[in-house]
């Protein structure tokens, strides 16, 4: 006889213990592996792949429950595609929804007891390699619990700027655009809700909270990288609370007027032959401490870092900044502007001008 079990009513380690042998596996083997009738699989429904694992994985049906997935042990489960980029291998290809907004909800909610962090206080990714042709081959790359409390600050900031705009009646303005790893996008068709303040509109689109793509897309790095990163609030001594950006920019402009030798030379490096000593300069005016480290803070909040060349009789660009390659493919997937991969690079960037004698 078939033993039907329901991980939302286990413990944590019992789901981490369930989640782990998830590696490495297909979906075609979860699905021979799953006790449970195989449903017609939907490939439009974005959270098919989520469906699936919860149901043939972890024997949790299908539900709309407000409650973390694993509600006895509090877990959050958040299946999470990832597409191949030529430079940078695998990369998570989309936002994560954390919950759909209730606005007339929202609006009388404070963080501490919010929905959102009650939903995400722990979040168990799954991880899978996408492939929008064959939905059974897809294949479970890694898995990992994330809490919450490492990055509640640079959260909680985003979500009560979301819900003091709703508090304005301004719900019909939240965009993405305007959060840094946490915001409120657009779900569904964007079907038009009532709003609960109608000082300026009486409606607003319907919009979930998802984590930005960066921001998931860091964390997955990390895993596979851990000594990759240094992050700058830890190597500056910083609170949550300050403005790490305004700092970096005091510590980079310090250098303002020098040349890469001279900068280099102050702070004890070799420029290399590269075009990379520019980052470089970037790492060590931090006071990282090695200097091919990537920025945590610059990947969570997708910040680009553009180096621009200029000449040096009237600081003009050598010539324009280019940006990676959009696949026509993933650009006809995407639903709109605010969380399309375009807006993405564009909405933060770090633009060094270096001078140059020649192009």
């Amino acid at each position: 006889m078939v033993t039907y079990t329901d991980y939302s009513k286990k413990g944590e380690e019992a789901v981490l213990d369930r989640a782990s042998s998830l590696i490495g596996k297909s979906f075609q083997s979860i699905s021979k592996l799953s006790p449970y009738p195989k449903d017609e699989l939907n490939k439009k429904n974005k959270g098919n792949a989520g469906n699936f694992i919860e149901h043939h994985w972890f024997g949790i049906k299908n539900n709309s429950s407000p409650n973390p997935d694993f509600e006895s042990s509090g877990i959050e489960l958040k299946v999470c595609p990832l597409i191949t980029r030529k430079t940078k291998g695998d990369v998570v290809k989309e936002n994560t929804k954390s919950c759909s907004i209730n606005y007339f909800e929202l609006i009388g909610e404070e963080w501490e007891t919010s929905h959102f962090k009650s939903k995400m206080k722990k979040v168990l990714f799954v991880f899978y390699k996408y492939n929008s042709e064959n939905f059974l081959s897809q294949k479970v790359l890694n898995v990992a619990l994330w809490s919450l409390y490492n990055d509640e600050g640079v959260i909680k900031i985003d979500w009560i700027k979301a819900r003091d705009m709703v508090r304005e009646g301004k719900a019909h303005e939240l965009s993405m655009l305007n959060h840094k790893v946490m915001g409120p996008n657009t779900s569904g068709v964007g079907k038009m809700k009532p709003q609960p303040v109608t000082t300026y509109q009486t409606t607003a689109k319907e919009r979930s909270f998802m984590l930005k793509r960066g921001f998931v897309d860091q964390f997955w790095q990390s895993l596979k990288y851990p000594e990759k990163y240094e992050s700058i609030y830890d190597t500056l001594n910083l609170a949550v609370s300050d403005n790490f950006e305004l700092e970096l920019l005091k510590r980079v402009n310090k250098y303002k007027g020098k040349t890469i030798k001279e900068v280099a030379s102050f702070l004890k490096f070799n420029v290399p032959k590269s075009k990379g000593a520019a980052p470089i300069v970037l790492r060590k005016a931090i006071g990282f401490n090695k200097e091919s480290s990537r920025i945590k803070e610059f990947d969570q909040l997708g910040i680009g870092f553009k180096t621009i060349p200029v000449r040096e009789d009237d600081l003009r660009p050598f010539e324009s900044t280019s940006f990676p390659i959009i696949k026509f493919k993933e650009l006809e997937s995407e639903q709109d502007w605010e969380s399309s991969t375009l807006s993405e690079h564009l909405s933060r960037i770090l633009f060094l001008p270096v001078i140059r004698t020649t192009k």
